[in-house]
């Protein structure tokens, strides 16, 4: 990916000049086919962009698996799932 542990650990990431950010993530994009993008390209994390191109966030596969595993758990206790 392009961002390893190490660089997530520091306080401040250097831009590296010649790896680009791939992939991007649409903010529209379905969860499901999110994961299958990370899943495909190999990759721990992907920036999330929004229409413009601006980035809006960081998804990767852990943030994914805790919301699978949340709405589990809100299935089987009765509570309103999100959707």
């Amino acid at each position: 990916g392009w961002l390893s542990e190490r660089d997530l650990a520091r306080e401040t990431v250097e831009l590296p000049t010649d790896a680009p950010a791939r992939p991007l993530i649409d903010a529209d994009t379905v969860l499901r086919d999110a994961l299958a993008t990370l899943l495909s390209e190999g990759v721990e994390y992907a920036p999330v962009i929004d229409r413009s191109g601006a980035v809006t966030g960081i998804l990767s596969i852990s943030i994914i698996s805790l919301l699978l595993a949340e709405r589990d758990v809100r299935e089987t206790s009765g509570d309103p799932v999100m959707s």
